[in-house]
């Protein structure tokens, strides 16, 4: 047979196994394509099984109307119709068995290759998911671990930081306790003014200096002592004239400004009566009144 004769056939053979792939291929149809099967194998035609795998490959994907299970399928049954031919006796298509065995056995052989193929595809595909999770799993992990061991890092000069500042809010309260102890214990040798002016001025540094190191400690943790405000002048972003820092200590350490307030108060409380000595003002009051005198 000619090479071109061989071609032309080869195509029809091709537009035949398209049409055994379509779903709508009914099984009243078998009769005719086995006759054009007939005519196609006849003068010694043989099937090029190199052409096959790119057909089954074509007819396997998902967006076209084929399906290569329904290819075998019917396939199957081409062959079971002309079994049927021989046992039956007519023997018509006798010389059409062979060729037909091949042609389905070599399709078959693609069919299969290409659900291993498919499979394996799969898989790796699967793996290379994994892997992908995998992969950033552990990045994210040795991320998570760097900022685990720099945080450890910076905590242990934290936490040195805030010992140290402690350790001073310790001493300072101790030296302000025994400084006032002291102070009492001259109460009966001194003024009671000047006891009171010394008392007040310790407690006043005493008490200024642990809140000022417990800010540095608030700072140093990242944490905020700061008394929730939702008013004008806690913050600058308000115009200038809201933005005092005096107001803004009212509103946002108010035990802060508060115990000072009372502190200084009682201080120039305690200095304009040590100043006028109402003691005096009273014995002056007895010389100058009279009715007093002798009362």
């Amino acid at each position: 047979m000619l090479s071109s004769e061989s071609r032309v056939r080869q195509e029809k053979l091709k537009a035949c196994l398209y049409r055994l792939a379509l779903y709508d291929f009914g099984e009243d149809k078998i009769p005719e394509m086995v006759s054009e099967l007939k005519d196609l194998y006849s003068d010694g035609f043989r099937h090029s099984y190199a052409e096959f795998f790119p057909i089954v490959l074509d007819i396997s994907k998902p967006e076209n109307e084929y399906n290569a299970d329904v290819l075998a399928e019917h396939l199957a049954q081409i062959s079971q119709y002309i079994e049927q031919d021989y046992i039956t006796g007519d023997k018509e298509f006798t010389r059409l068995y062979l060729p037909l065995l091949k042609l389905c056995d070599h399709l078959n052989l693609e069919i299969g290759r290409l659900n291993y193929y498919t499979i394996t595809n799969n898989q790796v595909l699967d793996t290379q998911s994994k892997v992908r999770e995998l992969t950033e799993a552990v990045d994210q992990s040795q991320s998570t671990l760097e900022d685990a061991a720099a945080r450890t890092s910076s905590l242990q000069t934290e936490m040195l930081t805030i010992l140290s500042i402690f350790s001073a809010v310790v001493l300072a309260f101790i030296g302000g306790m025994s400084f006032t102890g002291k102070t009492l214990e001259s109460i009966g040798q001194s003024s009671i003014y000047r006891v009171s002016f010394i008392a007040i001025i310790c407690g006043f540094v005493v008490f200024n200096t642990i809140c000022g190191l417990m800010y540095i400690i608030a700072k140093i943790t990242g944490r905020n002592i700061y008394t929730a405000c939702s008013k004008p002048g806690c913050s600058c972003t308000e115009p200038a004239s809201t933005c005092s820092p005096i107001h803004r200590l009212r509103l946002r350490l108010p035990y802060v400004f508060w115990v000072n307030v009372i502190l200084i108060s009682l201080l120039l409380l305690v200095v304009l009566a040590w100043t006028i000595d109402f003691r005096n003002a009273v014995e002056c009051f007895h010389n100058i009144l009279p009715w007093a005198t002798h009362s």
